[in-house]
């Protein structure tokens, strides 16, 4: 919409990565090392965690052409870009890869609190 009608963007450019980078590519690198290694157990679970990964590593690349000083048209396609991939993503996490874990056996919720530990409170 800031591109659209002339407004700066790189406010918004900024917020869009910085929530890439601090939210949604450390939960995939959580996805990874918890669901993802339950389901490549399964024959079919290894093609669809490749997916899963490579999706993964889209959302990086694209989080990268988000820079500062990006074209204002360039970072509302990359934008739009990462939106259609990370819905389509979360589809496939939630409709295949979760099936997926519980149809190996595994204990999903052991998995998913896993994957965010909680944090120590006091010192950093």
């Amino acid at each position: 919409d800031a591109v659209a009608s002339g407004v700066p963007c790189q406010r918004q450019v900024a917020i869009l990565r910085g929530y890439l980078e601090e939210e949604i590519l450390p939960h995939a690198d959580a996805e990874e090392r918890t669901l993802c290694r339950g389901a490549a157990a399964r024959a079919r679970g290894s093609e669809l965690v490749r997916a899963i990964i490579h999706e993964h590593r889209e959302l990086a690349y694209l989080a990268g052409r988000l820079r500062p000083g990006v074209d204002g048209g360039e970072a509302a396609a990359v934008a739009e870009w990462t939106a259609t991939l990370f819905a389509g993503h979360v589809a496939k996490v939630n409709d295949l890869l979760l099936p997926a874990v519980t149809g190996a056996g595994a204990d999903l919720a052991a998995l998913l609190a896993d994957m965010h530990p909680p944090q120590a409170s006091g010192q950093a």
